[in-house]
C-alpha cells in the first residue's frame, strides 16, 4: 500500500475513505496523489470502489479520476462517475464491488501519459463535484489499496568516509588485523539511503542497513522489484558504519569495493582497491606513504638502505643429479664427472625457459629478495613488466609481493610469446628508480603451417604455402626461407614474405631428378614478430 503522497482539499481527517458530502455548489473536493521529490511515477494501481447519488432534479454530482493537468490537452480521464436526478427520485451510480477488496472490477490501472511526458505518471486527481442543492448530493471514493511503481534515477552521495578498511584499500595496503572498519555519511534525493555494502571479489560480503525503521526493509517481489509501504521508505540522510572480517576469505590478494545504496537499488562506489590478506602472517604488503621503506625484516622492523639482492628463476629448468647407485659410483671418477656433468652434478634452475608454441601448461617464476648480508625482505612490493621480443613498448603487469623468507612467485599463462619478465624493487615507496632488478626470459620458437605436395613429376611447377601462428598485428613482413636437403646439406631454393594476416605462398619449378627430397621452412625475424627464428616446419616430396 502506497501510504504517502496523498493530499485532500478541503482538509478532512487522514484516512483512505473520503466522503465528499456536502460541497458548496461549484466547489470541488479533490484527492491528489503526487510523486515525492526526486522520484517519477511509472504506474499507479488502485483497488477502489465509488458511489454517487443525487435527490433533487437540480442536483448533479460528478466524481472522476484524472491524471495530468486538469482540462489540459495532456490530461487523461480514467473514469467518470455521475449521479443525477431528472424524475424527482434519488438516482445513484456505483463503481466496483464494495464488500470485496480484491474483486476484479475494483482494479484501476493508471498508466503513463504519451512519450512526450517521458512515460511519467503526473499527479493523479480524484475529484468530487456537486452542482445544485448541496444537501441532496453526495459521493464516496474508497481506496482499499494502492500500488505505485516509482523510478529513482539519482544515485546516493557520500562524504567523510574513513576507517581502517579504506586505509588498507589504498594502493599497496595490507591487512594486519582481522577486523577492518569504516564509517561514512550518505545522502539521497529520491527513495532514501538503504545500506552500505562491502563486496569482496564481486560478491556481497557484508551489508549494514540505514537506521530508518522497519519501513526501510524491502520485500523482494517475484518480478525482481523492491516493495515498500512508502514512496520514500528510508531516511534521505544517514550515517553508516560497518566492518569486514578478513578471516572470511583465504590468504591472498582480494579486490574490495565499498558502496552506498539507496532504496531503489542505485549505488555509488565509495572506495575500491586490492587488499592483501595474511591472517597467518599479518605484515603489510608495500604499505606506506611516499618515502616509506618497501619491505620488512621482521614484524616490527622495516628494511633500511638502498641495496638488496633480487633474483628470479624458472624452477622447471632445474636438473637433479642422478641417484642411481651405478651412476653415483661412476661419478666418483673426476674424468667421468667432467664428461657427464648434468648426470653427476645436475643443474640449478635457470633464468631462461625454452617453450613450445603449443604448450598448454602455465609456468611459474620463483624468486627471492634479500639484503646484501642475506636477510630476507618480506612484504615488499615488486613491480612487474613484460617486454615481448619485438620492437614494442613493455607492458606493466600486476605487482606482486614477497612472502615469508622474502620469496615470491608469478604465474605466467600459457600461450605467451618470446620475451622478458622484469621485476623491480623500489627501496622506498614512491622512488623514481628501482634499487634492484631481476629478469627471466622465455624463448618460444616461431611456428607456421606448411602445405606442400607429397609427390610430383620431374621439373613440375610446385606451390608451397602456409600461415604463421601468433598474435594478430605481429605477423606481417616476416621473411621465410625454403630449403631442400641435397647431398647432405640444406640449401636455400626459394624465399617468401608473409602478409599482414601471416599467410605466405610461392610457386616454382621443382627438381628434375627423381628421388625423395626433404624440404623445410625457416622463419626469420622481423620488428614486430615476437618469436625465435628457426626451422618451423618440414615435409618430404617424392619426385617420380
Amino acid at each position: 500500500m502506497a501510504r504517502d503522497g496523498w493530499t485532500f482539499e478541503p482538509t478532512v481527517p487522514c484516512g483512505f475513505v473520503y466522503p465528499l458530502d456536502p460541497f458548496p455548489s461549484g466547489q470541488p473536493g479533490t484527492l491528489t496523489w503526487s510523486p515525492a521529490p526526486g522520484l517519477r511515477g511509472v504506474s499507479i494501481e488502485l483497488w477502489r470502489t465509488a458511489s454517487a447519488g443525487a435527490l433533487l432534479s437540480s442536483a448533479v454530482l460528478e466524481t472522476k479520476v484524472v491524471t495530468g493537468p486538469v482540462q489540459s490537452t495532456t490530461s487523461k480521464t480514467y473514469e467518470k462517475l455521475t449521479g443525477s436526478d431528472t424524475t424527482g427520485i434519488r438516482d445513484t451510480a456505483i463503481v466496483g464491488t464494495p464488500h470485496e477488496m480484491w474483486a476484479a472490477n475494483n482494479r484501476l490501472l493508471i498508466d503513463p501519459l504519451p512519450p512526450a511526458h517521458q512515460h511519467e505518471v503526473p499527479p493523479v486527481q480524484i475529484t468530487g463535484y456537486c452542482d445544485g442543492q448541496p444537501s441532496y448530493c453526495s459521493s464516496q471514493y474508497s481506496i482499499k489499496a494502492a500500488d505505485a511503481r516509482m523510478f529513482d534515477a539519482a544515485a546516493p552521495t557520500f562524504s567523510n568516509a574513513s576507517g581502517s578498511l579504506l586505509t588498507y584499500m589504498a594502493p599497496y595496503g595490507g591487512v594486519t588485523t582481522n577486523q577492518l572498519t569504516y564509517s561514512l555519511n550518505a545522502a539521497d534525493v529520491g527513495s532514501g539511503v538503504l545500506r552500505s555494502v562491502v563486496e569482496v571479489d564481486g560478491k556481497i560480503a557484508t551489508a549494514e542497513r540505514s537506521l530508518s525503521g522497519s519501513e526501510c526493509a524491502p520485500a523482494l517481489g517475484a518480478d525482481g522489484l523492491r516493495y515498500y509501504l512508502r514512496q520514500v521508505p528510508c531516511s534521505l540522510t544517514s550515517q553508516l558504519t560497518g566492518r569486514w572480517d578478513s578471516r572470511s576469505v583465504v590468504d591472498g590478494v582480494h579486490t574490495i569495493r565499498l558502496l552506498v545504496e539507496d532504496a531503489a537499488g542505485n549505488s555509488t562506489v565509495v572506495a575500491t582497491g586490492d587488499v592483501l590478506v595474511r591472517n597467518t602472517t599479518p605484515i603489510e604488503f608495500g604499505e606506506g606513504k611516499p618515502g616509506t621503506p618497501n619491505g620488512w625484516l621482521d614484524r616490527t622492523t622495516r628494511v633500511s638502505g638502498d641495496a638488496a639482492q633480487l633474483t628470479a628463476w624458472w624452477p622447471g629448468t632445474a636438473v637433479q643429479p642422478s641417484t642411481k647407485p651405478s651412476v653415483v659410483k661412476r661419478c666418483k671418477s673426476a674424468s667421468y664427472a667432467r664428461k657427464h656433468r648434468l648426470l653427476c652434478l645436475g643443474r640449478p634452475a635457470q633464468s631462461a625457459l625454452h617453450h613450445d608454441f603449443d604448450a598448454k601448461s602455465e609456468d611459474t617464476i620463483y624468486g627471492e629478495l634479500k639484503t646484501p648480508d642475506g636477510r630476507p625482505v618480506e612484504s615488499a612490493k615488486l613491480d612487474v613488466t613484460w617486454q615481448p621480443d619485438a620492437l614494442v613498448a613493455p607492458t606493466a603487469l600486476r605487482p606482486t609481493g614477497t612472502g615469508p623468507g622474502g620469496t615470491f612467485r608469478i604465474v605466467v599463462p600459457s600461450g605467451a610469446s618470446s620475451g622478458r619478465v622484469t621485476l623491480s624493487w623500489l627501496a622506498r615507496i614512491g622512488d623514481a628508480a628501482p634499487a634492484a632488478r631481476a629478469s627471466v626470459t622465455v624463448a618460444v620458437p616461431a611456428a607456421t603451417s606448411f602445405k606442400a605436395p607429397r609427390r610430383v613429376r620431374p621439373s613440375a611447377n610446385v606451390t608451397f604455402s602456409g600461415a604463421l601462428r601468433g598474435p594478430a598485428g605481429t605477423l606481417g613482413d616476416v621473411p621465410l626461407t625454403l630449403q631442400v636437403r641435397n647431398q647432405g646439406q640444406w640449401k636455400t631454393f626459394e624465399t617468401a614474405t608473409s602478409d599482414d594476416s601471416g599467410r605466405w605462398r610461392t610457386r616454382l619449378k621443382f627438381a628434375a631428378r627423381r628421388g625423395t627430397y626433404p624440404v623445410r621452412v625457416k622463419v626469420g625475424k622481423s620488428r614486430s614478430f615476437p618469436f625465435v627464428p628457426g626451422v618451423a616446419a618440414e615435409a618430404r616430396i617424392l619426385v617420380s
